[in-house]
């Protein structure tokens, strides 16, 4: 219902009701008081129709108006000008204080994030954030904004808004994501690496924040190998033979067969991937079909999700070998799959087995 149209049917209801109330009396009263009675008929409505205007729902009705105008038009590719934003803004705010209401709060902190005003935005988050006290979408925005606008550093305020967060949800990956790039500021590596492997958990596995963060897991990987140091004599003879499988095959070699008994076509397909152990999101990835096996490949830099990435750097990974009766990664109940242990690439000293004979439940 438009603004105007909420004003009519207002105006309508009050003169009928006035109609319902004053007739009788009307119709029974002397010539004074029906004088008396005319005027109160013809000022109440627009007392009423005044009042409400400035006290009742018009005023969130116009707003609604205005913004559902503006979002319509950013829809459609046009430019909104931006003193008319800011006077929207300006009434929402004013609204906000006025009624104290949480999903203005809300619907500020939004728009203040999207025009990087951070300051505000975790302010109106805040007072959002009074009114919807385990709202952990609103606590886990607060805290983002709060971080950035304290120049991604962990102050104690958002270290507090960060533990509400966990106590209502452990894998919240806003959260999580923040403690793992403090973390990493500080040089904490470990620490870094196991907040963003838990933020993952609760992401889409092929969603642009899911590859963000398991790029900056890749990349923490690849500092703790390069603080590693030298190895030792020792090391370096008993890993001499793994390291010259890795230069000869140029990445993981693996040796893959379909178990016994398996039932499935030539064209359906097999996935095989390798991932962090606990990450959901593979780092090299393969695609071939029940035709191609058994077979003898190689997972190598070419076939990684994130450019640049070196498979025989990473400390730690497994493999999976997955026939997928849907054609999709994710694996599906009535699948099979074969999920090595972890290994480091870099010291395999001969092709890795896996036999695919698990079967998903």
């Amino acid at each position: 219902m438009s603004a105007t149209l909420s004003i009519a049917v207002f105006f309508g209801f009050i003169v009928l009701l006035l109609l319902v109330t004053l007739w009788p009396i009307w119709r029974k009263a002397n010539v004074t008081s029906k004088k008396v009675l005319t005027v109160v008929f013809l000022a109440t409505p627009l007392a009423s129709v005044l009042l409400y205007k400035s006290l009742g729902a018009h005023p969130d009705i116009v707003i609604r108006d205005e913004y559902q105008r503006m979002g319509e038009l950013a829809a459609q590719g046009n430019d909104i000008d931006e003193a008319d934003w800011q006077t929207l803004l300006d009434k929402i705010r004013d609204r906000a204080e006025q009624n104290d209401k949480g999903e203005y709060w809300y619907l500020l902190a939004g728009s203040y994030e999207e025009s990087a005003q951070y300051d505000l935005a975790s302010e109106a988050f805040e007072r959002a954030a009074e009114t919807y006290t385990d709202d952990v979408t609103i606590l886990s925005r607060w805290a983002e904004a709060e971080f950035i606008n304290q120049g991604y550093n962990l102050t104690p305020k958002v270290e507090q808004i960060a533990q509400r967060v966990i106590r209502l949800d452990q894998t919240n990956a806003v959260v999580l994501g923040i403690l793992g790039i403090a973390a990493f500021q500080d040089g904490q590596l470990e620490p870094a690496i196991q907040f963003w492997n838990i933020a993952l958990t609760g992401l889409p596995p092929m969603s642009e924040n899911a590859q963000l963060i398991q790029a900056s897991v890749i990349r923490a990987q690849q500092l703790l190998v390069e603080l590693g140091g030298e190895q030792d004599s020792a090391n370096a003879s008993s890993s001499a033979s793994g390291s010259d499988l890795a230069v000869e095959t140029g990445g993981i070699a693996l040796s893959i067969q379909l178990g016994a008994g398996i039932a499935a076509s030539p064209e359906t397909t097999i996935f095989v991937f390798a991932r962090i152990p606990g990450s959901p999101i593979p780092t090299a990835v393969s695609r071939l079909s029940v035709a191609d096996l058994p077979v003898q490949m190689v997972l190598d830099n070419s076939m990684v999700m994130i450019p640049g990435t070196n498979l025989l750097g990473l400390p730690l990974l497994e493999v999976v070998a997955r026939l997928s009766y849907s054609g999709q990664p994710a694996a599906q109940p009535g699948d099979y799959e074969a999920i090595s242990a972890p290994i480091v690439p870099s010291e395999l000293t001969g092709p890795l087995q896996l036999n695919i004979s698990n079967l998903v439940n």
